[in-house]
């Protein structure tokens, strides 16, 4: 693990422990969650773990500390090693229950054909998707006449038919499209990949980034969520990052949308390169931040009471 002395989007001094939770090794879990953190000791080798979350007082990222290291992520993402599938089944949870179910299908054509259409509707050709394991989320029909690639941190798994795989990201290609969909809540430094794949893109394409919106959630119960994610974002905090890392934020919004076996909120921006001339409004910045905290919890009861 790796101790932050400052904030790892702003690099603001102005960081604060804001809450934490702590991770005792079980014979068994006690349910879904703790299932997760079993898994996480179990590929970090501990008995026992404090996971702490920090506020930033500059962008307001809420963030992992300490958060993990290189030798961490690769030990937490080796697919090498058994999978937490073996921990889900102990407490009643199966892959067809999680990810082969009737719901996590119709979830994934839905989510590869909104992808489609934003792809389709920009005009691009010559598309990445970094983050994206196999290239699953580029898998839809209309995308078939596409240049389609994939670049992802594991690097083991066997990209799809009609996918090409990249190895790095200092390669001599130009992308036109990139998706970057629910990567960014589980990388320590958050301005990595979107400084790398800045310089990929041509200067006329986007990028279409997708984060969970959980930030309430956090502010509220003071603990931090799954195992996985090391950042919570709201609207300025993207907006932040984008600006550091040479982006232009062109739209952003919070969506309800399907994901795996559920529904999440989201944060869903699209990026553009940013040039000379492009600057956003930073009067209501305080006021955005209230309103992304009361419209997760609205949108986080209108789903419990659908979904009881």
């Amino acid at each position: 693990m790796k101790l932050l002395s400052e904030c790892p989007l702003c690099k603001s001094k102005k960081i604060g422990k804001y809450g934490k939770k702590v991770l005792t090794k079980r014979f068994k879990p006690k349910n879904a969650i703790d299932a997760e953190d079993q898994f996480l000791l179990e590929r970090l080798k501990k008995n026992t773990l404090a996971r702490s979350i920090c506020l930033c007082r500059s962008c307001y990222l809420l963030f992992q500390n300490p958060t993990y290291n290189q030798v961490d992520l690769k030990n937490l993402y080796n697919k090498s090693k058994p999978g937490i599938i073996r921990y889900y089944e102990s407490v009643g949870l199966t892959t067809e229950n999680l990810w082969a179910s009737t719901v996590s299908q119709k979830n994934l054509a839905e989510r590869q054909s909104r992808y489609a259409n934003e792809i389709i509707n920009r005009g691009g050709t010559k598309i990445l998707d970094y983050g994206g394991d196999s290239g699953i989320n580029l898998l839809h029909c209309s995308l078939n006449d596409t240049e389609r690639y994939v670049y992802d941190f594991g690097q083991d798994s066997l990209p799809e038919n009609g996918i090409h795989q990249i190895k790095s990201l200092n390669v001599d290609h130009r992308f036109n499209f990139m998706l970057h969909t629910h990567v960014l809540e589980h990388e320590p430094d958050p301005q990595f990949s979107l400084s790398k794949l800045r310089h990929l893109i041509s200067p006329e394409g986007a990028l279409l980034l997708e984060v969970p919106f959980e930030y309430a959630e956090r502010l509220l119960i003071r603990r931090p969520g799954a195992v996985w994610h090391v950042n919570y974002f709201n609207r300025k905090s993207i907006i932040e990052l984008a600006e550091r890392t040479g982006w232009f934020c062109e739209t952003i919004k919070i969506k309800n949308l399907p994901y795996g076996h559920i529904s999440t909120n989201c944060i869903i921006a699209i990026l553009r390169p940013a040039f000379k001339g492009l600057k956003r409004k930073r009067s209501l910045e305080n006021i955005q931040i209230v309103y992304d905290i009361i419209l997760s919890l609205f949108m986080r009861l209108i789903y419990d009471q659908f979904h009881a």
